[in-house]
């Protein structure tokens, strides 16, 4: 007859582990004549639950909406070297508990800050946009914050601009360097 491999100690120990957050690399140290699959399993039955990345995710945001102002999903995800999906759905959890709110947009994308607050539509930013030269996120909201770009909006010239070409490609164009006599 075959010996059990799981006794209720180690099932126990293995839950404490799994709860406890340790890493699959370390259970495969642990544990070398199972696969992680086969732990999970184990540990699932024993009842344990690994600890949520998600609320790992959600505490490294917060700390990060805090000490930021008006970022995007994109911005998050970058600086935080995440996946924008699972930003979002933090985001959208955030949000709905009115722990962040949409402070501007850039773009199409809405800009979140920390806290609760009223919510920019678009078209209360484009009207801030067209009242104002420069509009910044927390328009309305605050009179202004020194960390914020100063947007400026302005038409382009209407005079057409060439702009001056390097020694290769007025070679390979035929047209005369600018800006230099010879």
């Amino acid at each position: 007859m075959r010996e059990r491999l799981w006794t209720p100690e180690r099932l126990s120990e293995l839950k404490t582990r799994w709860e406890a957050g340790i890493s699959v690399a370390e259970l495969g140290r642990l544990y070398p004549e199972h696969s992680f699959r086969a732990l999970e399993t184990q540990a699932q039955k024993a009842g344990a639950r690994r600890p949520a990345s998600v609320r790992r995710t959600r505490q490294r945001m917060l700390r990060y909406l805090k000490r930021n102002v008006a970022v995007t999903t994109v911005d998050i995800a970058t600086d935080l070297a995440m996946q924008t999906g699972e930003v979002r759905k933090v985001i959208k959890a955030l949000h709905q508990e009115q722990l962040v709110h949409v402070d501007a947009y850039r773009g199409v994308s809405a800009m979140y800050a920390f806290g609760p607050g009223e919510d920019m539509t678009r078209g209360r930013w484009a009207r801030l946009r067209k009242e104002k030269t420069n509009a910044q996120p927390g328009a309305g909201l605050v009179e202004s914050h020194p960390d914020w770009p100063q947007i400026i909006f302005t038409r382009a010239g209407t005079g057409q601009r060439v702009p001056p070409r390097d020694p290769l490609i007025a070679a390979m164009f035929g047209e005369p360097v600018r800006g230099k006599s010879g």
